[in-house]
């Protein structure tokens, strides 16, 4: 047996922890089926590693769920805003998640079974914001004494960045190396440019109205939940406001403290004031 979470897309029905079932060669696969009555998808928001230092094993975390969207085109009902906000703190910031999810730790292709999750190490994420930080949990209700998220979660964005950036270093290779065989063959076919030739237009969009997070349409109504950004009326009825919900929390703890950060001094007077320059140099910029 293995202890998993449910999350239901309804956002009044509670996290559940939920047993699953193993069953020989097929895992807990058919278990997560029944739970979600259909097929399933498996998507891996962590993956299972070794560390070097004291060769510990780190399960991953998958979700499983039946669809990314809503198959009939139309406005999907059945998004899953606490599954979305997991996504995002493991660094997935485009993944969205519709219908009931489950999730489930396992070491995956290490081959060394399942672990089991327990509800209380991501509740906080699910509930309140994918900002994994003690101030933007506790002001969201968590109770400072308890602990917000596990180490393997807190180091899941990370995990995801670096692999990221393998990926797409290989990819970077192979792509490279097949335009260096296909370069002879392009080059008779380059389109050159003379200096006479006209220059491209460019064009320059100016608006002095807000626009909405969401559609990008003007609007001068403000999210009700944090006002923090402009969201317009007909996304906030049709549900299109959904995933900026996911962050909404986090905008909210950024509200409240506008004021002090409005006035926060940089030292433009001259005592001490150069300090933060240098944080804008190249060595603080990141790549891939």
């Amino acid at each position: 047996m293995v202890l998993a979470v449910f999350i239901p897309f309804d956002d009044s029905k509670p996290l559940e922890n939920y047993v699953l079932q193993t069953t020989g060669t097929e895992g807990v696969t058919p278990s997560i089926q029944t739970a979600l009555q259909g097929d399933v998808l498996e998507t891996p928001l962590l993956r299972p590693s070794i560390r070097e230092v004291n060769n510990t094993t780190i399960a991953g975390l998958y979700a499983y769920h039946n669809s990314f969207s809503s198959r009939d085109g139309t406005v999907n009902r059945t998004q899953n805003i606490r599954a979305t906000r997991l996504s995002m703190s493991c660094g997935l910031l485009s993944l969205r998640f519709y219908g009931n999810v489950v999730l489930v730790r396992s070491f995956g292709y290490l081959n060394r079974g399942f672990e089991d999750l327990g509800l209380e190490s991501i509740r906080g994420v699910c509930c309140i914001s994918p900002d994994l930080r003690c101030s933007i949990q506790n002001f969201g209700g968590v109770s400072p004494a308890c602990e917000v998220a596990p180490g393997w979660l807190t180091n899941a964005a990370c995990e995801n960045y670096h692999d990221a950036g393998v990926l797409a270093r290989v990819a970077l290779a192979m792509t490279e190396h097949h335009e260096s065989e296909d370069s002879d063959s392009s080059s008779d076919s380059a389109k050159s440019y003379d200096s006479d030739d006209e220059e491209p237009t460019q064009h320059t969009f100016v608006t002095r109205s807000s626009l909405c997070l969401q559609c990008r349409r003007l609007t001068d109504s403000i999210c009700p939940g944090c006002e923090g950004c402009y969201v317009c009326d007909d996304c906030c009825t049709s549900g299109r406001r959904w995933s900026h919900e996911c962050q909404c929390q986090t905008w909210k703890m950024y509200v409240s403290h506008r004021e002090e950060l409005s006035s926060f001094d940089f030292g433009t007077d001259g005592n001490g004031g150069d300090w933060y320059t240098s944080l804008m140099g190249r060595g603080f910029q990141t790549s891939e």
